[in-house]
């Protein structure tokens, strides 16, 4: 038995682990924002201006 074998289902756990993961935290980011952009004052102009606010070039 090779050993690719053996790793490949804790591989494709661990993929399928990151890919949830990252759903979740996209969803989270974008709730927070709502509930930034209706409770703190001040926060709709800050987003007007910055473009970027988790990853710079990316989101």
């Amino acid at each position: 038995m090779l050993l690719g074998e053996l790793l490949l289902p804790s591989l494709l756990y661990g993929i399928l682990a990151g890919l949830v993961l990252t759903v979740l935290l996209i969803a989270r980011t974008r709730g927070e924002e709502a509930m930034l952009g209706r409770e703190l004052e001040g926060y709709r102009e800050y987003t007007q201006n910055v473009r970027y606010r988790l990853f710079p070039f990316l989101w």
